[in-house]
């Protein structure tokens, strides 16, 4: 399934007028969910930010309840199958709030907390270390009617 969704326009270059069109990108193919932004420039020939952007975009659409939407499954399921820590190793991240990722300073803080290696969490019968795998994490049930309603 994919969809791409129009968010109409914003004046992402701080010019005074709203003349960059806002379009999310959703694909959903074998439980794998990607979803990224685009936002254009004037003429629509090029994109000025694209890709990961969603928290760039949350200011103009905070109360945009479909935005929000999908920047809610964006920040809990984009790249689900490509997870790099545990469930307690991700929470214990995501505890951290952390402006920008640093795979060494992450790696010695799992490890501070004993968490570096989950004891909990068992792959290929042992348990699991930190970036060794891509690891999957199961989309919601209602995930395609979901999407289905955006």
């Amino acid at each position: 399934m994919e969809k791409i969704i129009n968010f109409g326009k914003i004046d992402a270059n701080n010019s005074g007028r709203k003349i960059n069109k806002v379009e999310i990108e959703i694909n959903l193919e074998n439980d794998r969910l990607s979803i990224c932004g685009s936002v254009w420039n004037s003429k629509n020939t090029d994109i000025i930010m694209g890709g990961q952007c969603l928290d760039s975009l949350l200011p103009y659409f905070k109360r945009n309840k479909k935005f929000l939407t999908i920047y809610d499954l964006w920040k809990n399921y984009h790249l689900n199958d490509m997870k790099a820590g545990s469930p307690n190793q991700t929470a214990f991240i995501e505890s951290l709030n952390l402006d920008r990722f640093d795979y060494d300073f992450i790696c010695k803080e799992l490890e501070k907390h004993d968490l570096l290696i989950d004891k909990n969490y068992i792959h290929n019968d042992k348990p699991y270390q930190y970036g060794t795998a891509w690891l999957f994490k199961a989309l919601p049930n209602n995930i395609n009617e979901l999407i289905a309603s955006l």
